[in-house]
């Protein structure tokens, strides 16, 4: 591979009327506020081969959403609010079979109207050691807060020789670590092992680009496994939840992006699966699929 980078969403509720004391801890945390009009933040916070134009993302949005999105003033409570802080940090996820190293490029704190927040963590894998099955895995490890099952189990981050055991003690130790404090835990008295409010399952959302060289090839399996991410299996063999390629073959369907080259649509009876809006002239994707928790751009 290329290139294998993702971003790991984590939403959630706040407080009733925390949001200031959260910005202030925030900037204490040296968190900045992303404003569109700083061209210098363009550079900052996806890596130093990455760059993200202000001017194509304000243009992307619909005019009358920008005010939402982009606030030009920090004390607006009815936009959003970004703080992001960059991080360059690198890191271990070990498995049984397998060792990720990967980098932390940045985070943000994104606060949002009706006490609504996500924090979003990109990541990316050195891809000397990394291939397509394993970029899968680490995004199925790495998504999940709170061990689920007995391979999460088997599972640490490591960052400056101190091992966490899952994925949330990692975050709120290291990336945000005063963040809890101001999380709405309201309902949590109704649970029995979450430790979370409001969150589905105890994963984050994940999107992911992974760039492959030119001449490889990207099989109806390998887009229907991203969706899915689909990584390994126990034994490190490449895992799909796949029966029968033909049933695969049979519900992949093709649609035209505008400026050129087409988009696979995956249709699966369980999961729902769309495109997602893209610039072609920018990003020219070989492929885009989205699905309930997981989006996959492959160039």
């Amino acid at each position: 591979m290329n290139a294998a980078l993702h971003q790991f969403i984590f939403p959630f509720s706040i407080n009733n009327n925390a949001e200031s004391e959260f910005k202030k801890q925030l900037i204490l945390e040296q968190f900045i506020p992303f404003s569109l009009g700083d061209l210098e933040q363009e550079n900052m916070f996806y890596g130093v081969n990455y760059r993200v134009s202000h001017h194509e993302m304000e243009r992307y949005y619909l005019p009358f959403t920008n005010n939402v999105l982009f606030p030009h003033q920090t004390d607006d409570e009815s936009s959003f609010q970004r703080y992001s802080k960059r991080y360059e940090i690198s890191c271990e996820l070990k498995m049984e079979h397998a060792t990720f190293p990967f980098a932390i490029h940045s985070v943000d704190v994104t606060l949002c109207p009706f006490d609504l927040g996500f924090i979003t963590i990109r990541t990316e894998l050195d891809c000397e050691v990394i291939n397509y099955s394993l970029a899968l895995e680490f995004a199925k490890r790495f998504r999940v807060l709170q061990n689920m099952s007995k391979q999460d189990d088997k599972s640490y981050i490591q960052h400056q020789n101190v091992n966490y055991n899952e994925v949330e003690d990692f975050i709120f130790a290291v990336l945000v670590p005063d963040t809890m404090r101001f999380l709405d835990k309201e309902n949590m008295s109704e649970v029995y092992f979450e430790n979370l409010p409001f969150f589905i399952d105890e994963r984050m959302f994940v999107e992911s680009f992974f760039s492959l060289p030119k001449d490889s090839e990207i099989t109806l399996e390998d887009q229907y496994r991203a969706a899915r991410t689909d990584g390994l299996k126990i034994r490190e063999n490449p895992s799909s939840g796949l029966p029968i390629w033909t049933i695969l073959k049979n519900i992949v369907r093709f649609i035209p992006i505008t400026g050129g080259g087409r988009i696979r649509i995956l249709r699966w009876t369980r999961i729902p699966f769309a495109a997602l809006p893209i610039n072609p002239k920018t990003l020219q994707p070989r492929s885009l699929i989205k699905c309930m928790g997981s989006t996959i751009i492959f160039c």
